[in-house]
């Protein structure tokens, strides 16, 4: 049986809402607008997660987040980005180079000289909304973005101003970054972290 208004609608705001998404040309989506989508919708991201240093000086680069951001005004988080429609329709057919090179455009200012390695899942119970993360890894040298700031593994979980669905990235990281060092095959872990209340 199909639904015919959506919980909590009046009859005809559906009819209202899909008039006005119907304006979108598949360009960029308004950062307001992407927070009450994300609400509604778990969205899919690819996340890397860039180590320098070794043992207990391994370190991992995190951003600023803009100070007029809708969630999380200025907190850090690993450089990210969505998966957009554009993304399926690349001449490489590689979904996943999209959100890469929108990272490395518009978040590094840098260009990977080497794709970093998929490290496996983690599913992020954020504030904004439910994200399935597709977790990259790198220990590529690289120039540190003027937001950037490279804070030591050990200990960060106590860090007060970083998203804390980030972790759970990180640790998938990790244990794909530990295990090739040491020529281990990669287990692709699959985790999952909800916000805390």
């Amino acid at each position: 049986m199909s639904v015919k208004i959506t919980d909590g609608f009046d009859p005809g705001d559906d009819e209202k809402v899909i008039s006005v998404l119907n304006k979108w040309n598949g360009g960029v989506i308004s950062d307001k607008l992407f927070t009450k989508i994300s609400e509604i919708t778990p969205q899919t991201a690819v996340i890397t997660v860039i180590f320098r240093g070794e043992n207990k000086n391994l370190e991992t680069l995190l951003l600023k987040r803009p100070d007029d951001d809708p969630v999380w005004k200025g907190m850090l988080n690993l450089p990210g980005k969505m998966f957009r429609k554009i993304d399926f329709g690349r001449e490489d057919n590689i979904p996943e180079n999209g959100p890469i090179g929108r990272i490395e455009q518009n978040e590094l200012d840098f260009r990977f000289t080497k794709k970093p390695e998929f490290a496996g899942i983690a599913f992020q119970d954020t504030k904004r909304g439910p994200i399935t993360a597709l977790i990259y890894v790198t220990d590529e040298t690289i120039v540190t973005p003027k937001d950037g700031e490279w804070h030591k593994i050990e200990g960060i979980e106590g860090l007060k101003n970083m998203i804390e669905t980030e972790f759970v990235a990180i640790n998938v990281a990790q244990k794909h970054y530990l295990a090739s060092l040491n020529h281990l095959p990669s287990l692709y872990p699959v985790e999952f972290q909800k916000k805390s209340a």
